[in-house]
């Protein structure tokens, strides 16, 4: 699903996978500066650095893409699970375990983008330091992006996780949320500190 759509439907389906496509931006963007680098006389002696941050980027991109209708995908299953029967204890217990399976689902769909967005900070850094100066705001919005995709994404995995009766992977997962979270702030901090600088000077 495009982005623009998500935006242009008032379906709950669809308006929630719209944080989706945020860390996707991220990557996009470090994608770009990384080409708007790369093969550019100027920095030629980098190309090599520059290439193998661009590889992972657009990989990861790639990944977060079809995450986007795995959201949707999953919100749906919730919902019909909660339209399950519930008049007898046999229905009641079915209901109950299609409504923990599903909710599970939604968790793993947010975690993955957290995860998958997590693995783009070295390639974000690397091209903090190095990348051609013209494409460095570009730079900022997509490690902007990356973050409050991340946050994004953990809030949506909060308000799943609330649901679930397994408390030891309860307690687990928001471990691992924390985790990169807390990550992903110092990261943005860095990186905006580190981009501001060169922008500055014109470096």
């Amino acid at each position: 699903m495009h982005c623009k759509h998500c935006v242009s439907h008032l379906t709950p389906s669809p308006m929630s996978s719209c944080w989706r496509c945020v860390p996707l931006q991220g990557a996009a963007l470090g994608t770009m500066a990384g080409l708007l680098t790369y093969g550019n006389r100027k920095f030629e002696h980098l190309d090599g650095v520059i290439r193998t941050s661009v590889t992972p980027l657009h990989a990861a991109m790639m990944s977060l893409l079809p995450l986007v209708d795995s959201d949707t995908k999953a919100f749906s299953e919730y919902m019909v699970a909660l339209k399950l029967p519930s008049s007898n204890e046999e229905e009641i217990a079915i209901r109950k375990l299609a409504i923990q399976s599903s909710v599970t689902k939604a968790i793993e769909v947010p975690l993955a983008v957290m995860r998958e967005a997590r693995l783009c900070w070295p390639h974000m850094e690397t091209l903090a330091r190095h990348a051609n100066v013209t494409v460095l705001s570009d730079l900022q919005v997509g490690v902007c992006s990356l973050d409050t995709g991340i946050l994004g994404a953990s809030f949506n995995v909060a308000i799943n996780l609330g649901q679930l009766t397994d408390r030891e992977y309860q307690e687990r997962i928001q471990k691992e949320v924390d985790m990169i979270v807390k990550e992903s702030e110092e990261k943005r901090h860095a990186l905006l500190t580190t981009l501001t600088t060169r922008l500055q000077h014109k470096i």
